[in-house]
């Protein structure tokens, strides 16, 4: 029988706290085999931290891939450009690791998150 996983124990043991957000990010990849998705492709998130996110629809992408990105989070007018890298892929997308965020982009993030933790 396999366990439940309980999302809020699950979220807890994170390193960066991550929310579940709808975000479109606009990302520029490169060719990486005759298979993959490349080009100037649009995508949405499922989650966010200061970390990384999750993006739903990519499922062709190599692990170790750098990707550009670029997004706005809501309610916040200023626009994010990161490189992220590939961690894992699976059939709902590919979780994204961020590679350079300035620490002004880390500090909105973090604040962005904070504010939609759930509360307890």
């Amino acid at each position: 029988m396999q366990e439940n996983i309980d999302d809020k124990k699950y979220i807890e043991k994170r390193k960066h706290p991550r929310i579940p957000v709808r975000i479109n990010f606009s990302c520029e990849i490169s060719q990486v085999n005759a298979s993959s998705v490349y080009g100037l492709l649009q995508f949405n998130s499922r989650d966010i931290s200061s970390g990384g996110i999750f993006l739903e629809g990519i499922k062709k992408l190599p692990e170790g891939h750098v990707l550009n990105l670029d997004f706005t989070l809501p309610i916040y007018n200023k626009p994010v450009s990161v490189k992220g890298l590939v961690l894992w892929t699976s059939n709902r997308g590919s979780g994204i690791r961020f590679l350079s965020l300035d620490m002004e982009d880390v500090d909105m993030i973090n604040e962005f998150v904070t504010e939609h933790l759930p509360k307890q």
